[in-house]
Order: structure tokens, then C-alpha cells, then sequence
């Protein structure tokens, strides 16, 4: 019964610090990724979840397979060089 305890608790504290493992990064931007865009314009398979994009100037910007999920892209210039409206989250809208 001991040794069956000692198991348990070992396993419920790696499940533990696991779990505070991967929940740091999950749903954040790569700062990298956003560094990237910023000086080249090209971020093509970049991790830009979370990231704010408001009114940046994303005109020619190569972003494609990018991860835009709840980026905000408010008052941002697209792609195409439409303007995204105000509440664009995750997604131009023009």
C-alpha cells in the first residue's frame, strides 16, 4: 500500500509540473516570429497567435500559413493593402 502511494504522488506531481510546462506557451506568439515579420515582411508558417498587429503596416507581407488566431489586426494595413476594420481578430475585415 506504501509503495502504491509513493507511485501515485510521484505521478500526480510530474503530471503537475507538466501541466505548468506547456500551458507557458500555449496560445502565445513566437517573439521571434514577430521580429521576423517586423524586419523582413516575410513570416510564411509564423506563429503570430495572440500577437498585436494593430495598425501595422502588413502591405506585401508574405504570411502565408501563418497563425493569426486572435491576433488583433485593427485598423492594420493588409496584405493586399486593404485597412482592416476596427474588432479584426484573426482576420482581416475589411
Amino acid at each position: 500500500m506504501q509503495k502504491i502511494r509513493k507511485i501515485f504522488l510521484r505521478v500526480a506531481v510530474v503530471t503537475v509540473l507538466l501541466s505548468f510546462l506547456f500551458a507557458g506557451g500555449a496560445g502565445a506568439f513566437s517573439e521571434i516570429d514577430l521580429q521576423k515579420l517586423k524586419a523582413t515582411g516575410r513570416c510564411p508558417g509564423c506563429n503570430l497567435e495572440n500577437a498585436d498587429l494593430r495598425a501595422a503596416n502588413l502591405h506585401g507581407a508574405d504570411l502565408s500559413a501563418a497563425n493569426l488566431l486572435d491576433a488583433n489586426l485593427s485598423f492594420a494595413t493588409w496584405t493586399d493593402g486593404s485597412k482592416c476594420q476596427v474588432g479584426s481578430v484573426g482576420t482581416c475585415n475589411h
